[in-house]
């Protein structure tokens, strides 16, 4: 049987779809990522180019569970992406499944299952939500993933009843890129998340500066999110991960549209009015960083109160 642990590591990460310095940048977040040491890993915007180097690690082929190892769920008519999701070989997992929700980009919402200890599982989602002006699809998909979320299928709960005679505690966690700014009061997605989930963030920084807080690197905005719910677990810290440059790697002069592995129908900046390909060009320098967006690394306590306290970003 297995023993409650004493915490949970994750991380979030839009990787960029880019091909722009594709490589050297897939091969920085993985490092980066690893670095965490983290047990549950959720990735958005994974391409075929991305996911081959990706299980090539060592580390993670011999420590991680992977969702598509060869990338069958990756969608798309020009340019193929989607979600992934690594899980520590140290957890059991028991399931985990690509939920359809509404979208016209092919976006999906990946749901893993994991039994924590005989009378506890957790419920893992990762999604990308829809990009651009589409505010009423992006709720659509919040209230169905957190639906999916929160709901194990019957034969789930069938099969954990039949292994324990008590209650069965559920901890729900739901990472990914949002595509909404969480720290915009005026945000419609924000009121389909349900009120009884917390957001990380704001649970551990709740006086950060937009400034202080953004995911996105050349905009002041905070798209990538973690919500939970959960009695047995707390968040002890969370950082942002990939805001410095990879060495001296300098960004291609390229000009928008051409060479990055983008649909004009698809661009992230369409979405943000952003005058570069993507986010990943910064103002004030011209070297590459793993992504156009931060990743968040977080940590869970088990039955602690939470202290406040957390590292610095890296």
């Amino acid at each position: 049987s297995c023993v409650l642990p004493k915490e949970l590591r994750f991380v979030t990460y839009n990787v960029w779809f880019s091909s722009r310095n594709q490589e050297a940048r897939a091969k920085a977040l993985i490092k980066l990522v690893l670095e965490q040491d983290p047990h549950i890993i959720c990735l958005q915007e994974v391409t075929p180019v991305f996911l081959e180097i990706l299980t090539a690690n060592p580390r993670i082929q011999s420590e991680f569970f992977i969702s598509d190892a060869v990338g069958s769920t990756l969608r798309g008519s020009k340019l193929q992406y989607g979600v992934l999701m690594c899980i520590s070989k140290k957890l059991r997992l028991e399931d985990w499944a690509l939920h359809v929700v509404p979208s016209r980009m092919n976006r999906r919402i990946l749901i893993a299952t994991l039994q924590l200890a005989p009378n506890e599982i957790a419920r893992i989602a990762t999604g990308h939500l829809e990009s651009m002006d589409n505010v009423e699809t992006r709720k659509q998909q919040l209230e169905a993933g957190f639906k999916l979320l929160e709901t194990p299928s019957t034969a789930q709960q069938k099969e954990m009843q039949r292994a324990t005679t008590t209650t069965i505690t559920k901890s729900c966690f739901f990472l990914g890129d949002f595509n909404f700014d969480a720290d915009d009061t005026d945000s419609k997605e924000k009121k389909a998340i349900p009120t009884d989930f917390k957001d990380v963030w704001l649970e551990v920084y709740p006086k950060k500066t937009k400034k202080e807080s953004y995911t996105v690197l050349d905009m002041q905005m905070r798209i990538d999110q973690i919500h939970y719910k959960s009695t047995s677990f707390v968040p002890k810290s969370i950082v942002r991960i990939g805001r410095e440059p990879i060495g001296n790697l300098k960004v291609r002069d390229q000009p928008d549209g051409e060479n990055t592995g983008e649909s004009s129908t698809n661009s992230s900046n369409q979405n943000f009015g952003s005058g570069v390909i993507g986010h990943s060009t910064l103002k004030d320098d011209d070297l590459e960083r793993p992504s156009d967006h931060c990743g968040l690394s977080v940590t869970f306590d088990a039955n602690r109160n939470f202290a406040g306290k957390s590292a610095p970003d890296k």
